[in-house]
């Protein structure tokens, strides 16, 4: 019997985000022009798959190829993609080159020693975006929206979901 080796793929999330990212080049050849939620989703998915170098490329071509504006979202999903990486300086020097004052999701206490960087996602309802940190009841209509969460997640269970626990790509404390 031959022995054949281990072979060893990419996580998921890095297939997933390469076949996005082909797709998004895709409209681009076919002179689709992106949008700002467009080029959200992209830096997302790129901080999500380690993908750094794409995610600075999309960022860039952002404002320097078609002349969008960077939203407070757009920093955000940033400073997020540097975190992932474990490159807090970068991440500081994106919050600190920000044309918008930063928000729950972009602030960090540089104080702190092990603060953890919050978890958040935001959502555009009606032109109006609405970021949610992990666990925080800022928001007007929190106790409601948590309230409809758990009753998805509780019809989610009872059809046979499993939560998974979020896996760290790399530590996210930042330590003076």
């Amino acid at each position: 019997m031959k022995f054949l080796g281990i072979v060893s793929l990419p996580p998921l999330e890095t297939m997933v985000a390469l076949k996005i990212l082909a797709l998004f080049h895709e409209m681009l050849k076919s002179k689709i022009r992106p949008d700002h939620v467009t080029f959200l989703a992209i830096i997302s998915v790129c901080g999500h798959a380690d993908e750094v170098k794409d995610g600075i490329q999309c960022f860039k071509l952002m404002a320097e190829e078609f002349g969008i504006p960077a939203r407070m979202e757009h920093y955000t999903c940033m400073v997020d993609l540097y975190g992932r990486a474990g490159r807090l300086n970068k991440a500081f020097k994106t919050i600190k080159s920000m044309s918008c004052s930063p928000d729950a999701g972009t602030e960090f206490d540089e104080g702190k020693k092990g603060s953890e960087i919050p978890g958040y996602s935001w959502i555009e309802v009606n032109n109006t975006t609405h970021m949610f940190v992990a666990a925080d009841d800022s928001h007007p209509q929190s106790k409601h929206i948590y309230s409809l969460l758990k009753m998805i997640l509780l019809e989610l269970k009872r059809k046979g979901y499993i939560p998974q626990h979020y896996r760290l790509m790399h530590s996210q404390s930042i330590v003076s």
